[in-house]
């Protein structure tokens, strides 16, 4: 590392481990307590519509009910628990915030297995998921955020560890707990597919027909029950039809002018297929400007220093994660943050950006952990390629 770099990370390795733990809690307590005082337990639309009317019947019936709404089946489990046990909400948003703490303490536990034990760079990683609002303020939230940020961590850990089947069958189990708690949790699962699938490419080489057969198969159920479970409540071509980019919003809207709407009623992914076909150009420009809003992340209507933050902080971030994903070339881990990050995007950019980034968010720590873990092999790389300083 860098000389001075090298110093301030051999001073955090001469700081007792306990000492060391128990500052980043203070200041992550501090972070919690804050919100906790000021937001309290925040409900939103979402909250009183989706969740907590089907938790409190859960909870009274135990039985679960034929809803829309198991599409978002554990976090509502999650709820019905506290609320069965007459523990409240207040409970929920409590247990919300510890398993963001275990979040904290794997992401540091993360960057130092990839930087070789390097406490500089874990430490840089946790302080910038400890202070980053956007982060923090949604464990007081009821919404399924918090939840389903914690649980990328968890499935990113195990194979920070190693690349073994036992590494591999740990962050497959973990990976059920986000496919349950959104619609889209699906894609934290496919991206430990996508890191199995690069590790035993060798392996797999030989059974190309095999593993073709199984990928149609797989894409045929994964539009299948898209179609006729998953996007059925979604008026997605609705959306298309008004040009939103964000959700609800006339920010970056886009005139529809001239737009055909598909005759189609009965199945989703047809309607947006044919939306496609009879408004190409139109649709390929609300697709990349609802995919530049949701990588962009700043908002006109954010403060001046808010935008200016995410583009000093995070979009570095994106820059030393996609060094990450180029430069690692025998760490299968990186195809997790391209898969996440490119299918994430693509839904966001196939239906629509939410006005508070809340699609973004999410994955803002999984590019903390590769970003700095990036960072770490740029500088790593630049000190080895570069002459030392007596040749100068």
């Amino acid at each position: 590392m860098l000389p001075s770099l090298n110093r301030l990370n051999r001073s955090l390795h001469r700081i007792p481990g306990w000492l060391l733990f128990c500052s980043l809690a203070a200041l992550w307590l501090t972070v919690q307590v804050y919100f906790f005082q000021r937001l309290g337990v925040k409900l939103v639309p979402d909250s009183i519509v989706r969740y907590i009317p089907y938790a409190n019947h859960i909870a009274e019936t135990g039985q679960l009910g034929e809803s829309q709404e198991n599409r978002y089946i554990l976090y509502i489990l999650f709820l019905a628990f506290f609320i069965k046990l007459k523990l409240g909400l207040g409970a929920a948003v409590l247990a919300q915030i510890a398993a963001s703490g275990i979040a904290c303490i794997l992401l540091f536990r993360s960057v130092r297995n990839l930087t070789n034990g390097n406490r500089l760079m874990a430490v840089a990683a946790t302080t910038g998921f400890i202070l980053w609002k956007d982060v923090q303020y949604l464990n007081v939230y009821i919404l399924t955020e918090s939840l389903f940020t914690s649980s990328i961590l968890y499935v990113i850990y195990p194979l920070t560890k190693g690349n073994s089947s036992k590494h591999y069958a740990k962050s497959f189990v973990l990976s059920l707990i986000p496919m349950f708690l959104r619609p889209n949790g699906f894609i934290v699962l496919l991206g430990i597919i996508a890191c199995w699938c690069y590790s035993y490419r060798h392996m797999l080489q030989p059974h190309k027909k095999a593993i073709l057969l199984s990928f149609i198969i797989a894409l045929s159920l994964l539009l299948f029950i898209l179609d006729s479970y998953l996007l059925t409540t979604f008026q997605i071509v609705e959306t298309y039809a008004r040009g939103e980019i964000i959700y609800a919003s006339g920010t970056y809207a886009v005139r529809a002018q001239h737009v055909v709407l598909p005759a189609e009623k009965s199945s989703p992914i047809l309607r947006i297929l044919f939306f496609v076909l009879l408004n190409p150009v139109f649709f390929a420009k609300i697709f990349f400007l609802k995919f530049i809003a949701f990588i962009g992340y700043i908002k006109p209507y954010y403060s001046l220093l808010h935008n200016v933050l995410i583009i000093c902080f995070i979009y570095p971030l994106y820059l030393f994660a996609g060094y990450f994903i180029i430069k690692s070339k025998a760490l299968a881990l990186k195809a997790f943050p391209l898969t996440v990050f490119l299918l994430q995007a693509t839904i966001v950019a196939m239906t629509s950006e939410d006005w508070d980034s809340r699609f973004i968010i999410p994955l803002l720590p999984m590019f903390m952990l590769f970003g700095i873990t990036g960072l770490y092999g740029f500088i790593e790389k630049k000190e080895a390629i570069s002459p030392p300083l007596a040749a100068l």
